[in-house]
């Protein structure tokens, strides 16, 4: 297992206060943390709404997210696909840096969809997944989006 930073756990204690829909945030931060060699970063927020969760601190102390982003490799992604399998997520988004193409996956379904999608994501995130994989060394990054309805 990998050393992981400070912050970086901190992040996944915040998941464990996470509340939304089948969202267990005990589970996936468990998992991740048991996998963590199969992931570079990882965030979990609201994808739409990111101030939600200050209501919701102070309305139920829980933490509001319907997303966990999650930045790995080329190599690794579908190895986090299929952990995620017992998370009992709704959708997830898979960007490449090395392609235009966006995959949906729902349950035993593969789309492609949108591909402005990533220009979205990466727009959001501050950096094309070029530049960063660029900026950390590592060849052909690829960003999750693990969704929840």
């Amino acid at each position: 297992m990998r050393e992981i930073s400070d912050a970086q756990r901190l992040v996944l204690d915040l998941m464990r206060h996470g509340n939304f829909n089948q969202f267990d945030g005990d589970a996936v931060a468990d998992d991740l943390m048991q996998h963590s060699d199969l992931w570079i970063a990882c965030w979990f927020g609201d994808h739409s709404m990111p101030l939600r969760s200050l209501a919701n601190l102070s309305l139920y102390g829980s933490i509001h997210g319907d997303s966990l982003y999650v930045l790995t490799t080329e190599e690794n992604w579908e190895s986090l696909v299929s952990l995620a399998e017992s998370w009992e997520y709704d959708e997830i988004y898979a960007v490449f840096q090395n392609s235009d193409t966006v995959l949906l996956i729902a349950g035993d379904e593969t789309y492609t969809t949108d591909p402005e999608t990533k220009q979205e994501l990466e727009n959001s995130m501050g950096y094309a997944l070029e530049t960063l994989s660029e900026d950390l060394n590592i060849p052909a990054l690829v960003l999750l989006q693990i969704w929840w309805d």
